[in-house]
């Protein structure tokens, strides 16, 4: 379902959905990281190729009146298989056991230099209100923290 506050957006809704498409589920961004996280895991991903569902897809009127983006229906095993991926990465890589135990120690991490850990002047928690600051940040702020950690 879409987000009622979205309807005020100036721009046709369907640009949202390029890339973060709540409709259907299937947008760039999902299915890139879809297609990336296959090859680096190595897991199955039902011959993860998207490019024809992206290429192949379409904004069209709905009988509703609203534009959206269209798959022609001779993709839908390609849609079908984009879900099956999604489940797929879910249940062997996103929630593995390793990969969770990562996701807590990197957390542990951040908590605990929050006092004194600054990312351009700010702590951590602080960045998240400055977008200017927050889009700044990826994963090298693990190697800038190990940096922070062994300057005494």
């Amino acid at each position: 379902a879409r987000d009622p506050g979205r309807a005020a957006w100036p721009r046709p809704r369907f640009l949202y959905d390029i890339v973060n498409n709540c409709e259907s589920g299937l947008d760039v961004d999902k299915l890139d990281y879809f297609q990336r996280d296959v090859s680096s895991a190595g897991v199955d991903g039902n011959n993860c190729k998207f490019f024809e569902l992206i290429s192949r897809s379409r904004v069209m009127r709905c009988t509703d009146g609203l534009e959206r983006i269209c798959f022609p229906p001779e993709l839908y095993k390609s849609a079908f298989r984009a879900f099956q991926t999604r489940y797929h990465l879910h249940e062997e890589v996103y929630t593995h056991r390793t990969v969770k135990a990562y996701e807590y120690m990197i957390r542990d991490l951040i908590v605990g230099v929050h006092e004194s850990f600054r990312f351009r002047g700010s702590r951590l928690a602080d960045v998240v209100h400055d977008p200017a600051k927050y889009v700044a940040l990826n994963d090298s702020l693990l190697d800038m923290i190990g940096c922070h950690l062994a300057d005494p």
